[in-house]
């Protein structure tokens, strides 16, 4: 369940972040829209990085992708999984493209 005094706390942050650059109407919209985010029941969110990755994993399945290449993008991705100590939510571009760059050393 959603801690809402935190995602209130959230929401007031962005919010101030933002203010500088948008007006008020903006700012009303952006509210609404981090409200009903932080608000959504629990099933509409992925409880883990395993799950995102299987639900990854079956959307590139109806896509049509063929079994090894599957494979290879779980085999992948899990790896990459296994290299952070948090869920796949809160990585960073940043964290991917350190993730990268380093597999990209190990290779050669």
């Amino acid at each position: 369940m959603c801690d809402i005094s935190k995602s209130h706390d959230e929401i007031n942050l962005v919010l101030n972040k933002m203010s500088p650059v948008l007006d008020n109407r903006q700012m009303i919209k952006l509210n609404k829209v981090l409200d009903d985010l932080f608000h959504e029941s629990e099933e509409m969110i992925p409880k883990s990085s395993q799950e995102l990755l299987d639900s990854f994993i079956a959307t590139k399945r109806l896509e049509g992708r063929l079994e090894q290449t599957l494979d290879l993008y779980r085999r992948t991705v899990e790896r990459m999984l296994s290299k952070f100590d948090k869920n796949v939510c809160v990585f960073s571009t940043e964290d991917v493209r350190d993730y990268l760059a380093d597999y990209q050393k190990s290779r050669y």
